[in-house]
């Protein structure tokens, strides 16, 4: 791996931690760390559109960034394991295809 984007990446983890928010506004593939952040701030209960967001998450990101933001990519998997544990939706679906249902 490139030692820039290693502290790019790692800065990048800094700054938002410090910043307590992300952007959801963002390619979550392009942007994992700052789509993450933005995700977990905005989830605060458990409904269809906090499993759409997830699911639609987990399809699209980028595993080498997720990487840099351990604390919070674990984060994202349990609220996900959660909501499907509660709602019995075990359904993982793309972004583009919860559009069309």
């Amino acid at each position: 791996m490139d030692h820039e984007y290693d502290q790019e990446l790692t800065g990048r983890v800094q700054r938002i931690r410090k910043k307590g928010t992300g952007d959801l506004s963002v390619d979550p593939y392009r942007d994992t760390i700052t789509y993450l952040f933005g995700l977990l701030s905005h989830q605060t209960s458990i409904t269809d559109q906090a499993l759409i967001a997830l699911s639609g998450f987990l399809t699209s990101y980028d595993p080498v960034q997720a990487r840099y933001a351990g604390p919070e990519w674990r984060m994202c998997i349990q609220m996900t394991a959660e909501i499907v544990q509660q709602t019995g939706d075990v359904r993982i679906r793309t972004a583009k295809e919860n559009q069309f249902h």
